[in-house]
């Protein structure tokens, strides 16, 4: 199977947004049981799911991370 090679700095990069999607995630669930219009509320529904899927994207990408100790580097399956 082929893959990329992949920079630990970009692997950082991954983690951080999946790190950031899931507090963002968290501050729209908090403020959403305060919001009464429904379309607003949809609306910021709709956002915690666009996060969810930021982070399922990342973290699917983050574990087809490997390393390989031959070259020193990290490759992304294809």
């Amino acid at each position: 199977m082929s893959s990329y090679k992949i920079s630990p700095y970009l692997i950082s990069k991954f983690k951080e947004i999946v790190d950031h999607d899931i507090q963002v995630m968290g501050l729209l669930a908090e403020i959403v049981d305060y919001i009464d219009d429904r379309t607003l509320r949809a609306i910021i529904t709709s956002m915690i799911g666009d996060e969810n899927g930021h982070v399922r994207l990342f973290t699917l990408l983050l574990s087809q991370v490997t390393y390989c100790p031959s070259c020193h580097c990290y490759h992304l399956k294809r």
